[in-house]
C-alpha cells in the first residue's frame, strides 16, 4: 500500500499521524519530487535483541583486620534494578537497593561476600561478586 502526500499536506498530517506511523506497521518514508511517500510493504528488521544487564564489583582491600574497612565499588550496565547483598554462605547480613555506579565503605565483622544482583526491563538477571576476608 502506498500513500502519497504533497509538501503542503505533509506538515499538518505528520503532526497528527506520526504516532500511528510507528505503532501500526513498519513503514518506509521517501521524499521524491516534493512528495512524501509512505510504503508499508517495505522490509524492516522486526526482531529486537535484548542485551542482558552486566555488572562488575571490587573490594579494596580484599583482606583486612577486624575493625578495618574496605571500599566496595561497583558498576552496572543496562540495569533498571540493582540489589547489593552482603552474605557469608547462606546467611544474608544486609541487602540494599543501590545506584548504577557507586561505592560504600564497609566494616565487615567477619569474612563476607558482596554480591550485586542486576536486572533489566525484560527481567534478565546477572550477578557479580567479590569477597572480603577478615583476619582476627
Amino acid at each position: 500500500m502506498n500513500i502519497n502526500f504533497t509538501k503542503k499536506q505533509v506538515f499538518g498530517l505528520l503532526a497528527l499521524s506520526i504516532s500511528m506511523i510507528f505503532v501500526l506497521a513498519p513503514i518506509a518514508v521517501r521524499l521524491e519530487n516534493g512528495n512524501l511517500s509512505l510504503n508499508s510493504n517495505s522490509a524492516f528488521a522486526q526482531s529486537v535483541t535484548v542485551i542482558k544487564p552486566s555488572c562488575t564489583i571490587n573490594a579494596n582491600p580484599h583482606t583486612l583486620n577486624k575493625g578495618q574497612s574496605s571500599i566496595i565499588s561497583w558498576t552496572s550496565q543496562r540495569a533498571v534494578f540493582r540489589n547489593l547483598v552482603a552474605h557469608n554462605g547462606s546467611t544474608a547480613y544486609k541487602s540494599v537497593l543501590v545506584s548504577a555506579n557507586s561505592s560504600i565503605q564497609a566494616f565487615p565483622p567477619v569474612s563476607v561476600t558482596y554480591t550485586l544482583h542486576v536486572k533489566n526491563a525484560a527481567g534478565d538477571i546477572s550477578t557479580c561478586s567479590t569477597r572480603v576476608t577478615v583476619t582476627q
